[in-house]
């Protein structure tokens, strides 16, 4: 584990750090947990998290087999 590990590449970065996402409603069962967890990350990071509106990438939480 490395704090704050560099991407080396743009193209494999956020831009401005943002994360749009969507939850599967399967997972909102966790929900607490999920934003518990995406908070920690922007306290902790230069990440923000946003709903997903209309962009193209995006995070989906999804309940898998992983």
């Amino acid at each position: 584990w490395q704090e704050r590990s560099a991407v080396p590449r743009d193209s494999q970065r956020w831009p401005n750090g943002v994360v749009p996402y969507v939850v599967d409603p399967a997972r909102y069962d966790i929900w607490f947990l999920i934003m518990r967890a995406m908070r920690h990350i922007e306290d902790n990071s230069c990440i923000r998290f946003v709903h997903k509106t209309k962009e193209h990438d995006y995070l989906s939480i999804f309940k898998g087999d992983g």
